[in-house]
C-alpha cells in the first residue's frame, strides 16, 4: 500500500458495478524485547475515512410470503450525501 509523504498510507477503493466494498486487513504483532507476546489486551482506534458519492447506500424491505418465503417489496435509496467525509469508527 503506497504512503504518501506525511507517513499516511491510501488503500485505492474498488469502485464497480459488483462491489460496495473495499476489503483490507489491518493488523500488528505485539512484542518486547524476546518475541512476540501472547495474551495481551490491546484496544484500536482507527482514523481511516470515507468520502460518500450521491448514494450512501440502500433498504430493501423484505417480508414472509404465504408459502413463507423472503420476498423483497420495496427499495429505499439514500442519497444527497455527494461529497460527505465521514470518520470510520473501530474500537
Amino acid at each position: 500500500m503506497p504512503v504518501d509523504s506525511n507517513g499516511y498510507y491510501h488503500l485505492t477503493l474498488t469502485k464497480d458495478a459488483n462491489s460496495w466494498q473495499t476489503i483490507h486487513r489491518v493488523d500488528g504483532v505485539v512484542t518486547d524485547e524476546s518475541g512476540p507476546v501472547f495474551y495481551q489486551r490491546v484496544t484500536w482506534e482507527s482514523n481511516l475515512y470515507w468520502y460518500l458519492g450521491d448514494t450512501l447506500g440502500y433498504i430493501v424491505k423484505r417480508a414472509l410470503s404465504d408459502d413463507v418465503v423472503y420476498v423483497s417489496y420495496d427499495t429505499i435509496y439514500i442519497t444527497g450525501f455527494n461529497g460527505w467525509k465521514f470518520q470510520q469508527a473501530m474500537r
